[in-house]
Parts: C-alpha cells; structure tokens; sequence
C-alpha cells in the first residue's frame, strides 16, 4: 500500500479532532465528538461537542466549529476542509468553497 502525504495530513487533524472529543467527556460538556477547520494546512477552529453543557440539541462539535469560523472571520467563509471524527453528520469530511 502506497503511503501518501495527504494520509499522513487528514491523520494529523483527525487526532486533533479526537483530542477535542476527550475533552468534551473529560469536561462533562458532552459527547466524544470533536472538530477541526482547516486551512492552509492550519487549524483554524477546533472544538468538541457541548450538548449537556448548553442543553441543546445542536451543539454538536461540527456545528460550534462552524459558528465559531463565522465569528471569527469578518470575510466570507473560505474554508478547505472541515473533519468530523464521529457519525454525528451524514458526511465525515466535506469542504466549504465560496460560491
């Protein structure tokens, strides 16, 4: 099996992204789910399911990633990939393009 730089990269901010779960556990805010934004091979956003800390359904790491990018970005959203390491979403990974 041929070893790819690209592997070795989603490998780097999907630890990350797992890092961030543990936290979540470890801090009672929620379930083992964690977040990475990317760009330009940097982490941007990382962030970790806080669901029973906020008492709300939608505070799922990806979704506090996204609102967190918005308010840190005064531009539009430019992102190359945002990485779920749970199911919690249909699509894992996916990227978000300005149109």
């Amino acid at each position: 099996m041929e070893h790819d730089a690209s592997e070795d990269r989603d490998h780097k901010f999907l630890a990350i992204a797992i890092e961030e779960s543990y936290k979540g556990v470890e801090s009672g805010d929620g379930y083992p789910y964690g977040a990475v934004i990317v760009r330009n091979d940097e982490v941007v956003v990382s962030s970790h399911n806080i669901v029973l800390r906020n008492t709300d359904s939608t505070a799922h790491a990806e979704m506090i990633a996204i609102r967190e990018i918005i308010i840190k970005m005064t531009w539009w959203l430019r992102v190359n990939v945002l990485g779920s390491e749970g199911e919690e979403v249909g699509v894992s990974i996916f990227t978000l393009n300005e149109n």
